[in-house]
């Protein structure tokens, strides 16, 4: 193992052989900045779309980003940690306006229909984004995994989201009345998750329609038309 190599008056500046940036220089090239972690995200997410996450290595997002391979490792230690900014800027592409402002909606027009494609297109769009969504979730089950927080603040926030759409819908008469709007959120987003690995094993169909039904499904709305046309007005009974 290299050892520490110190400067005149004991200031650390790294070991030999190795990217860990030295004291001296951690406020300089080495500093934490957004502009530089988005650009290497960009990239990393420019490469999946290109050629697959299985691509993606810090020489190549250096390379093409134009920032030093340290720099890039000092940012993302690993190459986990670049296919987990891929991710983070595929969520940019969510219509963030209509997630944060759905308690400002009318309850009417609250409904999976309008959310799922602003959510979920950025992902069903591309068979190289779904495998990355599929390898890495899965990894992120191993306990300090850089996906680990990723998917636990992305889960929490699909949860939250979810709950309120079900329950908005229970008000306005579109799911049944006695669901559990956070029990059928969980449930919704197991379908959602379960179909993204479908995706994967059994390409070919339409992964948006079939969660939308799923979920019709889910919430009870089959039943709440059922119940709506059997005690209609003009149904005769």
């Amino acid at each position: 193992m290299s050892s520490p190599v110190r400067e005149p008056g004991g200031v650390r500046v790294g070991r030999v052989g190795s990217d860990e940036p030295s004291g001296r220089n951690r406020r300089g090239p080495y500093a934490p900045t957004r502009a530089r972690r988005d650009a290497v995200g960009s990239v990393a997410l420019e490469i999946v779309d290109e050629l697959g996450h299985e691509a993606v290595t810090t020489a190549l997002v250096a390379e093409r980003s134009g920032i030093a391979k340290p720099a890039v490792h000092y940012h993302f230690p690993t190459r986990d940690h670049l296919l987990v900014a891929a991710l983070e800027r595929i969520d940019l592409s969510v219509d963030i306006d209509t997630i944060n402002n759905i308690d400002e909606q009318p309850v009417e027009s609250i409904n999976f229909e309008t959310i799922i494609p602003r959510t979920g297109e950025h992902v069903f769009s591309s068979e190289k984004r779904l495998r990355l969504y599929v390898s890495v979730h899965g990894q992120s089950a191993t306990p300090g995994h850089p996906a680990a927080e990723y998917f636990t603040r992305r889960t929490r926030l699909q949860l939250a989201l979810f709950t309120k759409i079900v329950a908005a819908l229970q008000v306005s008469g579109r799911a049944h009345p006695g669901l559990d709007p956070r029990t059928t959120a969980q449930q919704v987003i197991a379908h959602w998750d379960g179909l993204v690995f479908l995706g994967i094993h059994d390409p070919g169909f339409d992964l948006e329609a079939v969660l939308l039904d799923g979920i019709r499904r889910i919430v009870g709305r089959n039943w709440v038309d059922t119940l709506a046309a059997l005690t209609a007005t003009d149904a005769g009974l």
